[in-house]
């Protein structure tokens, strides 16, 4: 919100007097950082008025309550810092809240690819260590709370992805989670889209050979991508 205001103007986030403001022709330069800023509690006036009313009740009581569990924890008031869970959550609501659904793992995404060490062993196989993450919030906060985050419907069955498989596989690893689905998801779909490498690849409706698998989803090279066996 503060990157929004200053963009109108650095001098919106001034505690000071407009007496004491260094804008004049000949006034003395000043540090900015030596300068007071508003407290928090006066952040949403300025960023509503700069916006014209971006944010609704709800997103503006979220803030409000996070602002206040802030304040709790660096005081060491409360025991906010005790639930992990919450703070994800509080972290995915406000990124969604601002810059929609999905961005918070694209940005995520390129984070990772930012690091001057990135693709150093091998683009492909670090670029799909993504599922990873999707793998921690699954743990923490569960796909059902995941699901609200996230533009694509999680509510289907979920497969092994065909391209994340024999990249990992290939690197001597083994991948176990799954994070394609069928699109659309109907028995008679045959196509399968991943969510953490953003692929769509083609599969077979076939039977799964293995014992005691049920899956009926197999890749163009005859792996069944629900249990990951060769058939």
């Amino acid at each position: 919100m503060k990157s929004v205001i200053v963009r109108n103007s650095p001098y919106l986030l001034l505690e000071q007097k407009r007496s004491d403001w260094p804008s004049l022709p000949k006034s003395k330069d000043v540090d900015y950082s030596t300068m007071y800023t508003y407290a928090g509690e006066n952040l949403l006036n300025t960023f509503c008025t700069v916006t014209n009313g971006k944010l609704n009740s709800e997103k503006i009581k979220f803030i409000e309550d996070i602002r206040q569990n802030r304040n709790k924890a660096i005081h060491g008031a409360g025991n906010i810092l005790n639930n992990p869970s919450t703070l994800i959550l509080d972290i995915l609501t406000a990124y969604t809240y601002f810059f929609g659904k999905d961005q918070w793992f694209n940005d995520i995404k390129k984070w990772n690819q930012s690091n001057p060490l990135f693709g150093y062993y091998s683009w492909n196989f670090e670029s799909i260590q993504s599922y990873k993450f999707l793998d921690f919030l699954e743990v923490t906060i569960g796909v059902k709370q995941l699901k609200k985050f996230l533009n694509f419907d999680l509510s289907g069955r979920r497969y092994l992805c065909p391209a994340c498989f024999y990249e990992i596989n290939s690197k001597g690893e083994q991948l176990k989670s799954k994070w394609a689905f069928l699109t659309p998801n109907k028995p008679s779909s045959k196509l399968l889209y991943c969510i953490n490498c953003n692929s769509e690849n083609e599969i077979k409706r076939v039977d799964c050979h293995i014992k005691d698998c049920m899956g009926n989803v197999i890749d163009i090279d005859d792996i069944c991508l629900t249990c990951g066996e060769k058939q």
